[in-house]
């Protein structure tokens, strides 16, 4: 949905969606259900629009070590100010790097418009954790024979040495 900068009224609109169909890449993550988005649209001034919001979904995820799927759930506030790219490099040409903060979350539009859809996107996106991890304490799969050790140890034949520099701990060992 996009909402022209135009037609937004000086003391602002609402929107709300509770099950907002987004394009997502489906290696990424899936989504478990709808998405819940919820925004405030403010026109600051001809040229610009403050957007206020939450993004809420229900993400399906992939553990980096065990590679199982496991729920992750977003509930992300955000605030936005969008304005045309020809101001932002102006902007940029005068800035002071003792910006305020509220600078830090502008983005720039090639046309005058709000997308509301892009947003709720690139929000999911912005939650996803750094690290996916199933659980802080995951095991992860054993290198020889793949077997996830979350669920138990497995019979295979490579031992697990707890160091790649376990080898030379031995050789340290054989000298004394």
């Amino acid at each position: 949905m996009r909402i022209p900068f135009a037609e937004i009224p000086p003391e602002g609109c609402r929107y709300g969606f509770e099950d907002l169909e987004i394009d997502i890449d489906r290696r990424d993550f899936l989504l478990k259900g709808g998405v819940s988005f919820s925004c405030r649209l403010t026109r600051r001034d001809e040229q610009r629009v403050s957007v206020q919001g939450r993004v809420r979904a229900l993400l399906s995820l992939t553990c980096s070590r065990c590679l199982e799927p496991y729920p992750f759930a977003v509930d992300s506030a955000l605030r936005l100010v969008l304005e045309p790219i020809e101001l932002a490099t102006e902007r940029y040409r005068l800035r002071d790097p003792d910006m305020p903060l509220e600078d830090l979350d502008v983005i720039e539009v090639q046309v005058r418009e709000v997308d509301l859809v892009e947003i709720a996107r690139q929000q999911l996106y912005l939650a996803l954790p750094a690290r996916s991890l199933c659980r802080e304490d995951c095991r992860g799969l054993c290198p020889g024979c793949g077997c996830n050790r979350n669920q138990g140890e497995c019979d295979c034949a490579l031992g697990h040495a707890t160091s790649p520099f376990a080898v030379l701990a031995r050789l340290k060992k054989n000298d004394k």
